[in-house]
């Protein structure tokens, strides 16, 4: 006989004790699946609990993502002073030689600094070698202007006019070889994004460029770099220890991934549409062939050791 329980049948209802008593009397089979009920609700509360209790500084969670009541442990305070300590070896910068400096200034005391007399370094002997110090400064940088004029002649002959071309690498763009390096080695290197070129463009260097000739520069160079790019993908496999790993990527707001191929003297880059084997595996299948070191799959690598594993010829 199946009892239903006022107030019991709902999900998280609350349940009294006639109510209790009544679910026991009903047989075995209500009481279980009630029971399973609960154990469900159970593990999704402390499933919620758990997710509300983590925050950075008992999780992996970035600290971005803490609450307002997040309070971070303070450090403990040192013994020691602050600056360097007492024994430590100091670190200055090397004094340059004279010959290596743009401008010497030289001062002399104007009076002793005992009796206040007037001191001439003309008729005072110099008792001892002068103490240097040499300060750095950047130089004022101007940008270097060329105008190029293609003239127009008259044939003597035919009387037919005929003006000078550009040569190739100035009809191209406006800007020299050093600026395009410039554009390349802040993108690359330092990740700046192309409005922060523009304005370092502008405020270092004088040179007023827009966010799409920062990115004409970033086309034309890369091209260039196809052969360093593959003399570095061809070294790979020689390496002693090569690293590989791969995250998010978005492509004009496509989904995809970039690849990361680390060893001791070169690092390489490479973005696919997937990071399944099927995908990935063209352009990094050559350099785990290539390997005579044995790969070890960590057992809490993350989803994609299939592919890893794969590839490394272990599945």
């Amino acid at each position: 006989m199946a009892i239903r329980l006022s107030g019991s049948s709902e999900k998280g209802s609350p349940m009294d004790k006639p109510e209790a008593e009544a679910l026991y009397d009903s047989g075995k089979a209500p009481t279980v699946e009630r029971l399973l009920q609960l154990d469900d609700e159970n593990k999704a509360l402390k499933a919620k609990i758990a997710a509300l209790s983590t925050d950075s500084t008992n999780s992996s969670k970035p600290p971005s993502s803490d609450g307002p009541q997040v309070s971070r442990p303070k450090k403990k305070k040192s013994s020691r002073s602050r600056g360097g300590q007492k024994g430590h070896k100091g670190h200055k910068r090397e004094l340059l030689p004279a010959d290596r400096m743009d401008n010497i200034v030289d001062h002399y005391p104007d009076a002793c600094s005992n009796c206040a007399a007037e001191m001439d370094p003309g008729n005072c002997p110099e008792t001892s070698e002068p103490t240097r110090y040499q300060i750095f400064e950047l130089p004022k940088i101007k940008p270097i202007a060329t105008e190029h004029r293609c003239h127009e002649l008259e044939c003597e002959i035919c009387g037919h006019t005929t003006r000078a071309e550009l040569p190739a690498e100035v009809a191209q763009t406006q800007f020299g070889p050093r600026v395009h390096g410039a554009v390349a080695y802040l993108t690359s290197v330092h990740k700046i994004g192309r409005r922060g070129i523009v304005e370092i463009m502008n405020t270092l260097f004088g040179l007023n460029l827009c966010v799409g000739s920062v990115c004409n520069c970033v086309d034309r160079v890369s091209p260039e770099l196809e052969a360093p790019a593959q003399e570095a993908r061809q070294a790979l496999p020689g390496a002693v220890n090569l690293n590989i790993d791969e995250t998010g990527w978005k492509c004009k707001g496509d989904r995809r991934y970039l690849w990361v191929f680390v060893s001791p003297l070169a690092v390489y880059f490479s973005i696919a549409a997937s990071r399944g084997a099927r995908c990935s595996k063209p352009f990094w299948a050559m350099f785990l062939m290539a390997l005579s070191l044995p790969m070890i799959i960590p057992p809490t690598m993350h989803t994609t050791r299939a592919g890893y594993a794969s590839f490394a010829g272990l599945t």
